[in-house]
């Protein structure tokens, strides 16, 4: 079970970093239109 839980909190927290980067850069990206 213990085994099971492990990769999905890294797979979730992969998720949120990626989505966290990529809406900074989207922002940025925008700021500098």
């Amino acid at each position: 079970m213990y085994l099971l839980i492990l990769p999905a909190l890294f797979i979730t927290d992969f998720i949120h970093f990626f989505t966290y980067f990529t809406s900074q850069s989207r922002a940025r990206f925008i700021n500098c239109l």
